[in-house]
């Protein structure tokens, strides 16, 4: 599909937010989603942002940089959702075993240099 120039969706009762994947569909110039139950952002594509409202109109919620439509309250996809839940459980995990392996590595030298005082004592 990736010079598909042209896409008429309308009137398919079709539900949910639309993929991502039609930010890369560089070729598709002209669309119609119009009369289904889609919601969510509008892809990040010339097509969807620059399609007149009667080719988006009727659907359940869709929103975006487009004529005619809200403004999204959050632009976040579902992918890039994905990516900041993941760096929002990878950051702590890392700076948890990062302080744990300096607190290891200060009592290992604290008790290295004990070890060592207690040897140079001994005649």
């Amino acid at each position: 599909m990736g010079n598909l120039e042209a896409l008429n969706l309308s009137h398919n009762e079709l539900s949910g937010s639309l993929p991502s994947t039609f930010d890369d569909m560089l070729s598709l110039t002209v669309v119609d989603i119009s009369y289904n139950q889609l919601e969510g952002p509008l892809p990040n594509n010339k097509a969807f942002t620059e399609a007149p409202v009667e080719a988006l109109g009727n659907n359940k919620g869709l929103c975006g940089n487009a004529t005619g439509l809200k403004a999204c309250s959050s632009t976040i996809r579902k992918g890039e959702e994905h990516n900041v839940n993941v760096i929002l459980i990878t950051v702590p995990i890392f700076g948890t075993l990062f302080l744990v392996f300096i607190v290891v590595g200060i009592l290992y030298t604290r008790r290295h240099h004990q070890t060592t005082r207690e040897k140079q004592k001994m005649p």
